[in-house]
């Protein structure tokens, strides 16, 4: 029989990759969309992938219709705001984001018989290596979202894993993240002005958190978890920004003209990576950064004179 698995943020960077995963593997796929979605990343595997149009104002009511209707196996929450340093007019889009709409699906999936959830939290909820400590306002909304799983897990018995994302990189990559930047910048002799660089770097490669994110599947599937199970999904070496852009430039032959210093580095910047959380296990990141970073010029190379 083939597992239904409902993905929600899927036109994200990690959703989209995790959907063409899934499809590469035989999972059904249905995904949540809004009508301002770019579902045109999908316009190849139309014919395969499930959209369910959630519309403009989600409720509980809303969502249960489709999830007793689709009965998925298993739930993977992607779906999330994140805000380095917001607004005072961001708040309620964080909080409907990050928090409303994560217990509306929990409300759901309870009301419908549906009880295996993966999630995704952050290590942002953990600054200077504490046991809870949030380094911005989305990662606090993503610890106030874990307490209200740990409620759904306790109270109607939803099994859950929180799978706590540190940096994530691959090809095709359209975020406002270094590598991305640094790429689209590679021909461009401008000077870039960046933080001191001193900054290490817990930085982990698509492939890698597609089997982390399959992985966790397979153990709600095959094992009954009577508490909220909580995973780091981290690299196995951690970097500095000027040691991850040496590595950069070894690789492409060519140096950045960059500018170290020129600009302060931002308010509650994480200086060294929480080191404390445990592996889902069976799992451990296979690609290495050189080979990493290799793969993601490989897919670049049309944008990149040689």
């Amino acid at each position: 029989m083939i597992d239904k698995i409902l993905v929600t943020g899927a036109t994200g960077y990690v959703g989209r990759n995790f959907v063409f995963y899934l499809l590469e593997k035989g999972y059904e796929v249905y995904i949540t969309v809004r009508d301002s979605s770019n579902t045109d990343l999908f316009e190849y595997v139309k014919d395969k992938i499930h959209l369910v149009y959630i519309g403009p104002k989600v409720t509980a009511d809303s969502l249960s219709e489709d999830i007793c209707r689709i009965k998925p196996d298993v739930v993977v929450h992607l779906a999330s705001l994140y805000i380095t340093e917001h607004n005072s007019s961001d708040i309620e889009s964080i909080v409907d984001a990050n928090i409303l709409f994560g217990t509306q699906l929990l409300e759901a999936m309870d009301r419908c018989g549906c009880n295996k959830l993966v999630n995704v939290g952050t290590s942002w909820q953990h600054y200077n290596n504490a046991d809870y400590e949030p380094v911005n306002l989305y990662a606090a909304t993503k610890q106030a979202f874990l307490d209200v799983i740990k409620f759904y897990n306790k109270s109607k018995g939803i099994q859950v894993i929180d799978l706590k994302f540190f940096d994530t990189y691959g090809p095709d990559d359209n975020r406002k993240k270094i590598i991305p930047f640094l790429i689209d910048s590679v021909d461009n002799m401008q000077e870039l002005l960046l933080s001191p660089g001193d900054q290490k770097i817990n930085i982990v490669h698509i492939d890698d958190v597609m089997a982390c994110l399959e992985l966790s599947i397979l153990r709600l599937k095959n094992e009954v978890l009577s508490d909220v199970e909580e995973y780091a999904v981290g690299a196995d070496e951690v970097v500095t920004l000027k040691e991850l852009i040496g590595l950069l430039e070894a690789l492409l032959s060519r140096k950045f003209n960059i500018r170290w210093g020129g600009r302060p580095y931002r308010d509650r910047e994480v200086m060294v990576p929480w080191n404390k959380g445990l592996r889902l296990p069976g799992w451990s990141p296979n690609v290495s950064l050189e080979e990493g970073l290799s793969k993601v010029l490989m897919k670049a190379s049309g944008k990149i004179n040689t």
